[in-house]
């Protein structure tokens, strides 16, 4: 794909928080607020490396796009966002393409793509997938029962790069803080087609697994495995992350790349160091929940 580079600019975006704590005359909860819009930024800054098939926001990408707030406003939570950006890369496809609000019109049609898709697949539906190169938005029909999502160039992918951003804030929404969040462009001063996540955003992303992007370091111990399908469980001795406890059991899949017989016999029952992710699901009462370890790779200096 064709790319584009040198871009600047900024585009301005309205995000609204409502619920029973972003009430002004008792004061906004502040954990509620500091959650919702953190995971706004997040959701903007992984929509550029989603943009360019890039995993990690680096200190020099967070030097070229800045989130500013330009002011707050009365009516539960109200906060006027500016993305500004410098010498920016993204790629030449139509949506993104002469587009003054890039950042926010991606962002809508990735979530309207993956909440098709899931909620379609959660009710047993049949989902097929159409890519228009000049299409600019995605749309969805129902043909016989079967869901047909006609997407913009790249955007299944940018979709699907986004889940993880999409099932964070749609965590923020509960029953006692937060009900709804809503994002929407101030071109024209237009907050009508706004992207709207409540309780059903919730429900619907919630039930999907999430794997980190980040490679962490642990010590673990293989209880037992299966040298055929890679996989086994694992105790974990040492973690340089909490999402990882030690002391935990996990269900563990091993990178097919380090499928070597002597190295799995050396792995098994024997406190070993390894680079990791790890992959989980959102759970209604104790947040996020690791449910499997992934191995990448060992720690071949300090294997023995």
């Amino acid at each position: 794909m064709t790319e584009k580079k040198g871009l600047s600019g900024s585009q301005k975006l309205q995000v609204h928080v409502s619920g029973p704590e972003m009430n002004k005359s008792k004061g906004y909860k502040l954990d509620d607020v500091i959650s919702s819009l953190q995971d706004v930024q997040n959701l903007i800054n992984k929509t550029y490396l989603a943009l360019n098939d890039r995993r990690r926001f680096t200190d020099k990408n967070s030097e070229k796009i800045v989130l500013r707030v330009d002011d707050f406003k009365e009516g539960s939570l109200i906060a006027d966002l500016n993305i500004v950006y410098s010498d920016i890369v993204v790629p030449i496809m139509p949506i993104v393409a002469s587009n003054p609000d890039f950042f926010i019109d991606v962002i809508k049609n990735a979530y309207k793509f993956l909440k098709t898709k899931l909620k379609a697949e959660s009710e047993g539906k049949e989902v097929q997938t159409v890519i228009n190169n000049e299409s600019t938005a995605v749309n969805v029909m129902n043909n016989n029962g079967t869901i047909v999502i006609n997407s913009p160039q790249g955007m299944d992918q940018v979709a699907s790069s986004l889940q993880p951003e999409f099932t964070k804030l749609a965590q923020n929404i509960d029953t006692t803080g937060v009900s709804n969040i809503s994002l929407s462009s101030l071109s024209n001063n237009d907050v009508s087609n706004s992207l709207e996540l409540n309780q059903e955003d919730r429900r619907i992303f919630s039930g999907n697994v999430m794997t980190s992007d980040d490679i962490y370091t642990i010590i673990g111990k293989i209880t037992s495995g299966n040298f055929e399908t890679n996989s086994g469980r694992i105790l974990i001795i040492e973690s340089n992350t909490d999402a990882i406890a030690k002391g935990q059991t996990y269900n563990v899949t091993i990178n097919k790349g380090l499928h070597a017989e002597e190295r799995w016999k050396e792995m098994f029952l024997s406190e070993r160091p390894y680079y990791c992710s790890y992959s989980g699901k959102f759970d209604a009462s104790q947040g996020f929940k690791v449910t499997k370890v992934n191995i990448t790779d060992w720690d071949e200096d300090n294997w023995n």
